[in-house]
């Protein structure tokens, strides 16, 4: 079974690279995006993915931008991914499921997006609507 689709948005393009690759050879569909306006047109435009790996901290629109125009709509389950020290803002979100600090750990995140996939599948769906990261914490640093 795919684990499924993940939207990573990160302006960096060597930790977008990276990851990217390290995703699909975990057999994820991923699509990269440079800002948080490239992911609102293609979550406006096409198929939600499964999830979201976002970045806070980009040029032309950030990551508290795109949370904010994203309130209220349905949206993928989203992990940030960040050294800002703002990050506290973004923890209460509705979408927001986890934070990871930058430098990720590799081995943390894809426990952490499988764990999500497997929580996205149960058919009561409480995690998604609870705003609560499988393990219960919103905050994995």
């Amino acid at each position: 079974m795919e684990p499924g689709s993940v939207l990573l948005v990160e302006d960096d393009a060597d930790i977008r690279e990276a990851l990217t690759d390290v995703l699909r050879m975990e057999r994820w569909a991923v699509e990269p995006a440079a800002n948080g306006k490239l992911a609102l047109d293609r979550l406006r435009s096409g198929p939600k993915p499964d999830l979201m790996l976002l970045d806070l901290m980009m040029p032309v629109m950030d990551g508290f931008e795109l949370l904010e125009q994203l309130r209220g709509e349905s949206g993928p389950s989203t992990v940030v991914l960040s050294a800002s020290r703002e990050v506290d803002r973004v923890r209460e979100h509705p979408l927001v499921r986890a934070t990871l600090g930058k430098p990720v750990e590799i081995g943390v995140l894809l426990d952490l997006l499988e764990r999500l996939r497997v929580a996205e599948q149960t058919p009561s769906g409480e995690n998604r609507r609870s705003g609560s990261a499988p393990d219960g914490d919103n905050g994995v640093e």
